[in-house]
């Protein structure tokens, strides 16, 4: 009973004591009991928690190690606590892997188990260190190559890193609009070849057959009750986290579910990347079936809001939209904004920078670029961009539209330039391979991106990190990146115009067509900012913290 003293001295201090079972101070006579039962539980186990010794100094400074759950089992569960001055040098993580490895090497354990206060996060980042991982399932409806799904693919492989077992289930994958898939694939070849952090795992990809875009009730109906049921059963997820519409309403509504059935807490967040409300425009039959469609999701987003603690936004507009519609309470919402790796865009690999690229797409120096990176599909304002800017493109022949993408409409839009006698003036790339986006930005004199409905377009604060200034419509949440430089000339990053203006369109071309300084400096201003707001690693610290505030 030599180590009493000094653990009493230890355990008798209300902060070292915050996080340790009810979170009192304990007595002699309690710590002496202790003791006791740890040598009993050593002699009957071959395991207890131990006596932890600083080998600097010869000082007990806490115990840890390992013990049967409620001294009974058949759980193992691993522990340890150390006197406050001990905290932060890294003895919680070297106990942690050490009783870890005991027992799984020496005690041969199929399992441990550990348990924290969900608010102790130091705690838990010794546990994921240790090899401990919270199980994490992101629902998307669709894994195409879009700005949304980029979004969480990044979220994936970066929760990946932290330790977490990260599983990613989506929709059937089809059509000329690409897939992140193999983005995936690639990060878990890296993981299989010890290319990746020493925490990381694969991602496990599961294909929801009945996940669809479009309503329809009877695939709605076999998605929430067999395709998700069973796959939130079968992984016992610890967080949820939906993503677009679709996957957000039924996946709530199921993880809510699971939630209740399994007994245990879940994190269930959403993310906001765009209104799932479209444009009320055209005929009067098709402004009715809009509106009837934008109602019906109104109704399903405020129930499913109603089953999941956090709601995160990419742009501080979109909870505004939602909240004007009654979706949710304020207190629910967050802003995460999109992350992205901003080294790929503001380091341009060998053969990459502009000079090479203009001269890879046929451009010369003395071209004027202006490029759009987008599914041309509807609302993207492919459309708008030949309407205001067809005469200019005409009269200056050294006027050229890069279009990076793929899509629905591919081939009508491209019979329109024809059409219009553009074709030597419009170069379309097709669909582009995720890491080569930043090197065809760099072609561009200017990113036009006109759409009608974003969250936070993705593609604006990308052409931003490489330097290139932006025209975009003023929608959603384009305006948080995208600052107009004719009314904040000292801080701009580009030129705001209304949603579906070709004229607007035309004017603001032509604007940053005759003030290349000014265009530059623009740039400039946005790759400054952006590099500060776009990070991937601030954007997994953010989620990290969301969901502890969710299980909390």
């Amino acid at each position: 009973m030599d180590d009493c003293g000094a653990l009493h001295e230890l355990w008798s201090d209300p902060e070292t004591m915050k996080y340790i079972g009810a979170g009192g101070v304990w007595t002699r006579a309690q710590i002496e009991e202790r003791l006791q039962r740890a040598m009993r539980t050593q002699q009957e186990h071959g395991m207890t928690f131990w006596t932890i010794i600083e080998r600097a100094s010869g000082s007990i400074i806490g115990q840890g190690g390992l013990v049967p759950i409620e001294f009974d089992g058949p759980e193992i569960e691993l522990g340890y606590r150390l006197g406050k001055d001990h905290w932060g040098k890294g003895y919680a993580t070297e106990i942690a892997r050490a009783s870890a490895a005991y027992g799984f090497d020496t005690l041969g354990v199929d399992e441990l188990v550990a348990v924290c206060y969900e608010e102790n996060l130091p705690s838990r980042r010794v546990l994921l260190k240790a090899g401990f991982q919270e199980v994490i399932l992101h629902i998307s409806t669709r894994l195409i190559l879009g700005g949304s799904q980029e979004n969480t693919v990044l979220s994936c492989m970066g929760q990946s890193r932290l330790g977490h077992e990260v599983h990613l289930a989506f929709g059937p994958i089809f059509g000329p609009e690409g897939s992140h898939r193999k983005t995936i694939e690639r990060f878990n070849e890296r993981v299989r070849s010890g290319e990746e952090s020493d925490l990381a795992s694969e991602v496990v990809m599961h294909e929801l057959p009945n996940m669809v875009r479009e309503i329809h009730p009877i695939k709605d109906h076999f998605c929430f009750h067999d395709d998700l049921k069973n796959l939130m059963k079968s992984v016992r997820p610890d967080v949820v986290h939906t993503h677009s519409s679709k996957a957000g309403i039924l996946g709530r509504w199921a993880a809510w579910k699971y939630m209740k059935n399994a007994g245990k807490p879940v994190a269930v967040v959403h993310t906001i990347h765009g209104p799932p409300f479209m444009p009320i425009e055209g005929s009067i039959l098709n402004k009715l079936k809009v509106g009837f469609k934008n109602w019906i999701y109104t109704l399903a987003e405020r129930f499913a809001a109603k089953r999941c603690q956090i709601i995160a936004s990419v742009a501080d507009a979109m909870t505004e939209q939602f909240l004007d519609r009654r979706i949710g309470k304020k207190n629910q919402y967050i802003t995460v904004r999109s992350g992205m790796d901003t080294q790929q865009y503001t380091n341009p690999l060998p053969n990459e920078d502009r000079d090479s690229m203009r001269h890879e797409l046929g451009f010369s120096e003395d071209d004027f670029v202006i490029g759009t990176v987008a599914r041309l599909a509807q609302h993207k304002g492919h459309d708008d961009i030949l309407d205001g800017l067809g005469d200019d493109l005409r009269n200056n022949p050294s006027w050229k539209l890069l279009w990076v993408g793929n899509g629905w409409w591919t081939d009508r839009l491209m019979d329109r330039v024809r059409e219009m006698g553009l074709q030597d003036q419009v170069v379309h790339t097709g669909l582009v391979a995720q890491p080569r986006v930043a090197a065809m930005m760099r072609a561009m004199d200017v990113l036009l991106h006109p759409s009608y409905r974003e969250g936070l377009p993705r593609t604006v604060p990308q052409a931003l990190l490489c330097g290139v200034p932006v025209v975009a419509s003023d929608t959603d949440g384009t305006p948080e990146v995208c600052l107009d430089a004719r009314a904040n000339p000292e801080h701009g990053t580009g030129l705001l115009v209304r949603v579906g203006d070709s004229d607007g369109i035309r004017k603001a071309i032509r604007w940053m067509h005759t003030h290349p300084e000014q265009r530059r400096l623009v740039g400039h201003h946005g790759r400054v900012m952006c590099e500060q707001m776009f990070s991937t690693d601030a954007m997994i610290e953010a989620l990290e913290g969301v969901y502890e505030d969710a299980i909390r």
